[in-house]
């Protein structure tokens, strides 16, 4: 609990760096980017079936947020 805390606040308070690894692994403000990691990973292992509350999930949502 308390390590989602320090997530969180490390999400609003730096808000470039975080944005700029998740731009990094591929995870852009309209989806995973072609021909990056995420986007492999998605077509590699997901299918298309990406679960609520995934990892995944998760990261695309804080780059499309931030």
């Amino acid at each position: 609990m308390l390590f989602g805390w320090i997530v969180l606040a490390a999400i609003k308070l730096l808000p470039g760096p975080v944005a700029g690894s998740l731009g990094l692994l591929g995870f852009g403000p309209l989806g995973p980017i072609a021909g990056s990691a995420a986007a492999w990973y998605q077509a590699t292992f997901l299918g298309g079936l990406i679960g609520a509350g995934s990892l995944f999930s998760l990261l695309q949502w804080l780059a499309m947020t931030i």
